[in-house]
């Protein structure tokens, strides 16, 4: 299934994605690990983390719980981003990730994980963030 967004819809989603994930407490600086299949949220999320200074870390669906944990204790990642589709994979990763503070996903899942659901954002609404500077870290692979 094919979805088409314009680059206007991809600023307020990303505008949208900074905003809550700052809401959570995320922070300039932060890592978070992102693991998701190729879908729209994923963009969203990745830009809304560009914008707001936040260090992201992506995964592919195919890592096990083992190089999960491993990658989120190395870098310490302070946030997890993910799907539905992909929560199978945190079993016995949530309980043995003390540095991890937030888990979002994008789907319905129980606690402790909270609910992202993508929204554009009016610019007129957006928080401002500080600019970007040219040695402010971008991701980690």
């Amino acid at each position: 299934r094919s979805q088409r967004f314009s680059f206007q819809e991809l600023k307020e989603r990303s505008l949208h994605a900074a905003r809550f994930l700052t809401g959570l407490g995320l922070k300039r600086g932060d890592r978070v690990f992102i693991l998701m299949p190729r879908v729209p949220e994923w963009w969203f999320l990745v830009l809304g983390c560009i914008r707001a200074g936040i260090v992201f870390m992506p995964g592919t669906p195919m890592l096990t719980a083992k190089d999960i944990r491993y990658r989120l204790e190395v870098a310490g990642a302070k946030a997890v981003l993910t799907d539905g589709s992909c929560l199978d994979r945190f079993e016995g990763v949530l309980d043995q990730a003390p540095g991890v503070t937030t888990w979002v996903s994008t789907g319905d899942a129980p606690s402790p994980w909270t609910r992202y659901v993508s929204e554009a954002l009016p610019e007129s609404q957006a928080t401002a963030f500080p600019p970007t500077r040219s040695d402010d870290p971008l991701l980690i692979y």
